[in-house]
This record gives C-alpha cells, structure tokens and sequence, in this order.
C-alpha cells in the first residue's frame, strides 16, 4: 500500500505493533524501502551511521559539559566508542527492523544535547523556553518510535533538575522544567489516544501475572540485561559485571545526593543511567512471563551501554577534579575501563559468531524466497517466518515490481550459504540411481536446509552426507521426535528403504 501511494499519512504515523506505536521508525524504514528497491541492507547501514552519530553527541555533550579533559581523554574517547558501539547488542546490529531502538538512542542524546542550551539560569526565560521546546521534539519523535521511547521523558526530567539545581518544591517554577513537563503530558495524552483508538493490545496483563507469581524472574532479567554486555560469558562473569555496574551506580547516587554542585556536574551521566535502569526494569517487567532467558537476549543490552558511557564519564571526571574522593573515583574509572575491554573481546567475538550464522540463515532465506513458487510451504513459514499464503503474495508484488532480491538480476547466495542452493553431488547421485525416490529426497534435502541443527549436525561436503542424513531420516520419520518428523512422515518407508539399499552397498 505504501509503495503504491494508497496508505493515508495518517495511518503511517499512528502505526501500532503490540504495546508499541512506530509511526516514526515505520516512516523511516519505508522511505528508505521506496528510495532503494526495498533493500534491507540499506536498514543495516542506516542504523550504523545513527549509532556513530549518536557517539558523536556523546563526545560533544561531554565537552560542553566538561566531563572529558586531560590527558587521558583519548584513552576515554576510545573505550566510550568501544562501549557505544559493543557488539554484544548483535541482533540489534543484525535485524534491520531494529532501527526504532538506534534512533531511539540518537533522539535521546540529542534531545540531552538540546536541553543542555538550557541550562544557563541566567538566559532570558524565552530563551530557555524556545531551547527546551526544539529539545523536546526529538523526544517526541522518539515516542513514536517504540515504547521505550517515552522514557526519554522522565531521563530528560532528571537532567533538568540536576542541571538547573532545581529543588521538587520549586520545580514547578522553573520555565524550563513546566516547559518539558507540558510537552510531555502533551505527547502522553495523544500517545494514549491514538494507543486507544488501536485497540488496546499488548502483553501487560501477563507481565503483572508474571510479576506476582514469580517476582525473582524480572529481578533476574534485570540484573542479565547489565551482565550481558559481556556476550555470551558465563554466569558468575554475567553477575560480577552487573554488581560491579550498580555498585558504581550507587556511588555516583550517594555523591550527587550530598551536593548539589555533583548533581550539576553529572547531570548528563546521571540521565544516561537513569533511562537505562527505566529501560532495564520496563524488559523485566514485560519480559517476566517468557522467563529469565530473556536476560541473556543481546538486544536488551542496548542501553546499558548508555549506563556503562555515563559511569565513565562521571567517574572519569571525579578522578581528576583534585577532590578527596579522586582514590574511589579512580578506582571505578579502572573497573570500568577494564569491563570495557573484557565487554569487547567477548561481545565481539560472540557477535562475530552470531554473524556468521545469521549470513548463512539469510542466504538459505534468500534462495528459498527467489525460488518462491516451488518452494513448499513449510520452507516459507520456517524461515521467512509466518503464513506462507502472506509470504507468497508479498513475494509476487514484490517480483512484479522489481523490488528486494527480485530487483538484482545478478544476485547470487553469499559464498557461504551456496553450498545450500542446491542439492550436494553425492545426494544428487543417490537421485539418479533411485528415481522413484526422487521426490522424498527433495523434501528431505528441503527438510535439511531450513534446520539449523541438521546443517550443524550433517556437513553437506561430507563424502558420506547422503547416507548419514538419510540414516537420520529413516529414524526421524518412523519414530516423529525431531520437530522437522511430520515433514518427513509421509516418505517413512522410502527412506528406511533407501537406508538399507545404501548400507548393503557399502
């Protein structure tokens, strides 16, 4: 609809997905489809280039804010990039559709970048009026971007009263604080209806089921979502670094609790954090009912590189500001450093791995997805995940009109998904000298490749790949214990017969 001019604006804005509305991300996302041909790589650059900028606002936040000096700041600067651009958020980097979470984190930083023009207490109150206005349209796009993004609401709340040195009781006289806090009841109040007028989907009548029958499992997930930027690392490595995280956490809060001069200072540390604990403890609370491996989901770790950036700029200040805390503060700095770099060697090698693997599913996908028409349904809904009726009349409009991988005449598997374009030498030979088992080999050869644990389990340039998948064949379809057995049921017989016809030859 969209690419044939049919969908009204007003529907592409007030898009809705579960609890989430993504007019923003959805605009983005299908402007760039229409300029490149539906080309989901572009996403995957896109979503790159906002995460560089958004490292960028951070470095210039810190300087106008002071918090990088000395030095040391190069050594700073590095681990700052190595945190923000981590690969232990890989599914984020991997997925196209995560746009929503890197503009997120883009809007974020610029809208603390924005209020921070604000801080002046001596500017003209128009002025600051007009600054926190133009800083609170990033937010407001961002609430319209996914969930989460409303959080940036209450994030920027923090900076302005530690920033401005605003007192709660004053607080509502504060042009800058009334200012956001209108803007923000604004974009509440049509975020709430535009979500009603939706229908009022989403999973938050499980998640407090959840959260009253089992209250450790989003403790659980709470504290994964910070161990986890680690990637793939143990348990005990997983707590340690979360522990090691809310600790320093707790030491900043003590610091900006005693003096309001540190709350100034902080302000934007303190406002990275608090929208990743807010964020945290939203994924607890809506992930409760799927149970703690949610914690160790690497998309969830988006923000806690936020968390992680803020820590470092604090304590990276506090250890150099000549005060007596400076040996505490040098401790944290030297705790965070070293996490960083333990963080990096991990996530980038878990993610290098993931990488690999999500190429090789992508290609099958891709092979499956041009071959369409012959393709069986159940290829369709394994890996082009969902109705394979949907799959196929996509895939037509798609086709007719040049789009995706239908627009590249020349487009062949990535090297290492084209060892599964087509049927192995040796099966294909098994083929030739058993016709009448032709058909059951393709669904089997079909079954293969939409199984990642069979392509784990059986090499396909193995000299004995054919007989030591039909083996597993004859013994899946007869017996139906592997998830794939209703595909194979139907040649049971073929295959224990094949399986004996090859074993008595050999």
């Amino acid at each position: 609809r969209f690419y044939s001019g049919s969908m009204p604006f007003a529907e592409l804005i007030g898009s809705k997905h579960n609890e989430h509305l993504i007019g923003t991300a959805f605009s983005v996302m299908l402007f760039q489809h229409l300029i490149t041909g539906f080309n989901v790589r572009a996403l995957l650059f896109s979503d790159a280039v906002l995460q560089v900028l958004s490292v960028v606002l951070v470095f210039v936040i810190a300087r106008r804010e002071r918090l990088l000096e000395g030095k040391s700041l190069y050594v700073y600067a590095a681990a700052i990039t190595a945190a923000l651009l981590s690969l232990a958020q890989y599914k984020n980097a991997l997925w196209g559709f995560q746009t929503a979470w890197y503009l997120i984190t883009f809007f974020f930083l610029l809208s603390i970048y924005l209020l921070s023009g604000a801080a002046d207490r001596t500017a003209p109150r128009g002025a600051i009026v007009r600054q926190t206005f133009l800083a609170a349209i990033p937010a407001v796009l961002a609430s319209f971007t996914s969930f989460h993004g409303v959080l940036i609401w209450v994030a920027g709340a923090a900076y302005l009263l530690a920033r401005r040195e605003i007192r709660l009781r004053r607080a509502f006289t504060d042009a800058a604080f009334v200012c956001w806090l209108v803007m923000a009841c604004a974009t509440l109040a049509v975020f709430g209806s535009v979500y009603a007028s939706k229908g009022l989907g989403g999973p938050g009548g499980h998640s407090v089921r959840a959260l009253l029958e089992a209250p450790l499992v989003p403790i659980g997930i709470f504290v994964g979502t910070y161990g986890s930027i680690v990637g793939s690392a143990g348990r005990t490595l997983v707590l340690a670094v979360a522990l090691t995280l809310f600790a320093l956490i707790g030491v900043l809060a003590w610091w900006c609790l005693r003096r309001a001069a540190d709350r100034r200072l902080y302000a934007a540390p303190l406002a990275m954090i608090v929208f990743s604990l807010l964020f945290s403890a939203l994924v607890a609370a809506g992930r409760a009912p799927s149970g703690i491996g949610a914690a160790r989901d690497s998309h969830y770790t988006a923000y806690t590189t936020l968390a992680v950036t803020g820590l470092l700029l604090a304590f990276a200040h506090a250890a150099s500001d000549g005060e007596t805390r400076r040996a505490v503060a040098r401790v944290g700095r030297n705790a965070l450093l070293a996490l960083i770099v333990i963080a990096t060697v991990s996530s980038t090698y878990t993610g290098i791995v993931a990488g690999i693997q999500w190429r090789t599913e992508q290609g099958i996908a891709a092979v499956i997805l041009r071959d369409y028409q012959s393709a069986e349904d159940f290829e369709l809904q394994r890996l082009l995940f969902g109705d394979a009726g949907l799959v196929r009349r996509n895939a037509d409009f798609m086709r007719t009109h040049g789009l995706g991988l239908f627009g590249d005449t020349q487009a062949v598997p990535p090297d290492i998904a084209r060892v599964y374009s087509v049927m192995p030498a040796g099966m294909a030979k098994v083929a030739a000298s058993f016709p009448d088992a032709r058909p059951a080999l393709d669904r089997l050869w079909r079954v293969y490749r939409v199984g990642a644990d069979l392509r784990s389990a059986f090499d396909p340039s193995s000299d004995n790949f054919a007989h030591d998948l039909i083996k597993w064949a004859s013994g899946a379809a007869a017996d139906g214990s592997h998830y794939l057995s209703p595909y194979l049921t139907e040649y049971s017989a073929q295959y224990s017969a094949l399986r004996q016809a090859l074993e008595s030859n050999h």
